[in-house]
């Protein structure tokens, strides 16, 4: 079966593969544009260089998949199940992560310009060197998640909660935290708004 879906991974654009279930399926520099991929069983897949540029994955199982790379422009994530989920290099810029859980997902150096991730779950995930430019972030957990040196300018963060994480020389310029929780937050070199003051104590 994996052979198969290798040799006609190139023409899946508008595929309909709702709930299908493709667990550990090898699907590196396929294009899925607009691919249908609703509650789609993706854990453990490899998703590599793969375009899923405006797919719908909302709901879908993607837990420790492999996401280098890949293209998700304006892709639906919705409540998507990222947990441990390697999005590295990742384009999900205008992409839809509301409620999703991106728990400990790798997101270094990703573009989330302009992405939606109202209520996500990103504890403990690494966004280091990440794009987050006019993100929308309210209500977003990022407790204990590393966001060195990302840039947050514009996004809104309203309510969302920063506690213990690594905030070291991010650009929160132009920011909206109002509301937000920033208890043992590390902000060495950070960057905040200029109406910003935080109750948080930085670190050394």
């Amino acid at each position: 079966m994996l052979s198969f879906i290798t040799d006609i991974q190139h023409y899946w654009d508008g595929a309909i593969l709702n709930q299908a279930i493709l667990r550990e399926t090898d699907l590196s520099g396929a294009s899925l544009k607009g691919a249908g991929l609703m509650i789609a069983k993706l854990s453990g897949a490899i998703l590599w260089q793969t375009d899923l540029t405006q797919a719908d994955l909302g709901g879908a199982n993607l837990f420790q998949g492999d996401l280098s790379h890949a293209t998700l422009v304006e892709a639906d994530l919705s409540r998507a199940l990222l947990g441990g989920a390697n999005l590295t290099q990742a384009n999900l810029s205008r992409a839809n992560l509301w409620d999703a859980d991106l728990s400990r997902a790798n997101l270094r150096q990703a573009d989330l310009t302009e992405a939606s991730l109202r209520g996500a779950d990103l504890s403990r995930a690494v966004l280091q060197g990440a794009v987050l430019s006019r993100a929308k972030l309210s209500s977003a957990i990022l407790n204990g998640a590393n966001l060195r040196s990302a840039k947050l300018d514009g996004a809104n963060l309203t309510q969302c909660d920063l506690s213990s994480a690594n905030l070291r020389e991010a650009n929160f310029s132009g920011a909206d935290l109002t509301g937000a929780i920033l208890n043992r937050a590390i902000l060495t070199g950070t960057i905040l708004p200029a109406t910003h003051a935080p109750s948080a104590v930085p670190h050394a």
